[in-house]
């Protein structure tokens, strides 16, 4: 009995390339990830969860949150310093 071959050595080839090539991503990606210090304290999470919600808002309403936003700016970056100390610190 005969099996068929699904894969050409050059496909096989740049099968292998591929799935090294995701690794090596994939690698990089979870270093940066769990890297301590990744996200400098008072910069990160609310600025871009603003720009994602500004940007699918009419632009009047946009400036209307931006205009909020940037007053609570001196309430919100203390408080945001704090948890970003915390979270690099020891869990638990």
């Amino acid at each position: 009995m005969k099996f068929r071959r699904f894969l050409c050595p050059a496909r096989a080839g740049c099968c292998w390339r591929r799935f090294a090539i995701n690794v090596v991503l994939a690698t990089y990606v979870s270093v940066q990830w769990f890297q301590p210090g990744w996200s400098p304290a008072g910069a990160g999470i609310p600025l871009r969860m603003m720009e994602r919600v500004a940007s699918r808002l009419p632009k009047d309403d946009a400036d209307i949150l931006w205009r909020v936003y940037h007053s609570k700016e001196p309430e919100i970056l203390p408080l945001q310093m704090e948890y970003t100390a915390r979270c690099s610190g020891p869990c638990g």
